[in-house]
């Protein structure tokens, strides 16, 4: 069971923020990270390299890089600056992997919630993912697309959607901070409403859970410490065979109407 003292809760002027993270149940190390800069709008869930070289220093030094961001007036210069500090946290990531290790692969993937309104902008890595839910109807939007070697084939017309739907080989990723040489992170725009909520997760979570229980989690009618509770338990209690790590986001009206 997920002991819920190990919530974290941050709120800002619009939103409330509730993080969780646990090492699952099969891997002896949690390589994911999480930082969220609440009043900056900013949030962040790194998932390190599982199989390789020192992953959970990959995602503390991503979960660091965004620690003194400074006032911008423009949207643009914002989104300029995360991917310069992303990028500087990517060669300091592969130094350590060419000093520590023998150059071996050392990486994370990386997703980026950016508040904006009415303006929202995600940029990622990876396969970690950010979704939105909208009322009225609740409909659950995956906003990321993972870099995975299956969505490649399915772009080039070599696999259908749905063929690609369960077949071996889906989580190896394309793209990571620190993996390769060069760093392609993919950046965008979506509108934001104040009434929507937000879940930001690691692989290990979507892999263990279908997309309902994830949209149940993000709805409201109990707080969001007891819905996060219930989806990290869901996880486990699915077998959750790599690191779990979510950050749920919802209306600072919600969570208020939540505590009642």
């Amino acid at each position: 069971m997920f002991d819920s003292s190990n919530l974290t809760i941050k709120f800002s002027k619009q939103w409330a923020f509730c993080a969780a993270t646990d090492k699952g149940m099969v891997r002896q190390v949690n390589e994911d990270g999480w930082q969220c800069w609440a009043e900056r709008g900013l949030a962040l869930v790194a998932d390190g390299m599982g199989g390789h070289e020192s992953g959970d220093v990959a995602s503390a030094m991503l979960c660091e890089s965004l620690d003194s961001a400074p006032v911008f007036s423009h949207l643009s210069e914002r989104l300029n600056w995360i991917e310069d500090q992303v990028n500087k946290a990517h060669q300091k990531i592969r130094n350590y992997a060419k000093q520590n290790h023998g150059n071996k692969t050392v990486g994370s993937t990386l997703v980026i919630w950016v508040d904006a309104m009415p303006l929202g902008s995600v940029l990622w890595a990876g396969d970690s993912r950010l979704y939105r839910l909208r009322e009225p109807k609740g409909a659950l939007e995956q906003l990321t697309r993972d870099h995975s070697q299956l969505n490649e084939m399915v772009d080039r017309g070599l696999l259908t959607a749905d063929q690609a739907q369960g077949k071996k080989g889906g989580n190896v990723i394309t793209r990571a901070v620190g993996a390769k040489e060069q760093l392609h992170m993919e950046t965008k725009l979506f509108e934001m409403k104040p009434t929507d909520s937000f879940l930001l997760c690691s692989d290990g979570l979507y892999n263990a859970l279908p997309d309902e229980m994830l949209r149940q989690a993000c709805m409201p009618g109990s707080t969001v410490e007891e819905r996060a509770e219930i989806l990290m338990n869901q996880a486990l209690d699915a077998g959750a065979r790599d690191n779990v790590t979510f950050i749920l986001i919802e209306p600072l009206s919600q969570y208020r109407q939540g505590h009642a």
